[in-house]
């Protein structure tokens, strides 16, 4: 009989329990849905429609790692390879190859490969100007 008088109090102080630990749990997770969340920014595109693929090598966002390449191969007259970049500007050597390829562009950039196999990037530019001196 005392058991069942227990039972009969006790068993509605654990049900309210769980019931409010729930509640509170669920209203919980309602307030963090709400809560602002900061808006990834968007790449803004210019004039060229690729600019968001270049934005990650810098191009837009840091010229001078572009003038860094195009002041390297001034030194190295004209012509750089993928190592040389790496070299210069500390990128990662993917990372360099990817810029480099999304400099060409015929005509002030050009990727040219040896009979051997070496791959340079030439830049006609440069190589003209410093001939003409």
């Amino acid at each position: 009989m005392f058991t069942g008088a227990l039972f009969i109090l006790f068993f509605p102080l654990m049900m309210f329990f769980v019931i409010s630990r729930v509640a509170a749990g669920l209203f919980r997770g309602m307030s963090r849905q709400f809560e602002p969340r900061e808006r990834p920014q968007r790449v803004v595109e210019e004039r060229d429609p690729g600019i968001s693929k270049l934005s990650n090598f810098g191009i837009g966002k840091r010229p001078s790692m572009q003038s860094r390449v195009f002041r390297l191969a001034f030194r190295l007259k004209g012509k750089v390879t993928v190592s040389d970049v790496v070299l210069e500007t500390g990128m990662e050597l993917i990372e360099s190859e990817e810029f480099l390829d999304h400099l060409i562009d015929g005509l002030r950039v050009r990727m040219e490969v040896s009979n051997g196999g070496l791959v340079t990037y030439e830049f006609p530019e440069i190589i003209s100007r410093l001939e003409n001196q």
